[in-house]
């Protein structure tokens, strides 16, 4: 699977994906970025960004649909995943 934030945007844009699970700090561009290039280059790509920190990113700084901490429960992973697809935004509660 791709390692860097270059490598992340390459590979959605020549592959149909629904749901992404995007490291923040990626090496490259990192996952921020790479988040901004991939909805801009197609928007129905929900993004769910996987982080150590504790609190997500101000308004307008990414266009995750989610935000969970690495380390999550597997069955926190997946609900995410579920409502995200949905069309819903998710944020885990030690985040949020």
């Amino acid at each position: 699977m791709p390692c860097c934030g270059e490598v992340v945007v390459k590979w959605c844009c020549a592959h149909s994906v629904d749901v992404i699970l995007m490291d923040m700090n990626m090496p490259g561009i990192g996952g921020l970025e790479a988040t901004r290039k991939i909805v801009r280059f197609n928007p129905d790509i929900k993004i769910i960004m996987l982080t150590i920190h504790t609190k997500k990113p101000a308004t307008g700084e990414s266009d995750a649909a989610g935000y969970l901490s690495k380390g999550v429960a597997p069955q926190e992973m997946v609900n995410a995943i579920r409502s995200v697809h949905a069309g819903q935004r998710y944020i885990v509660s030690d985040i949020a």
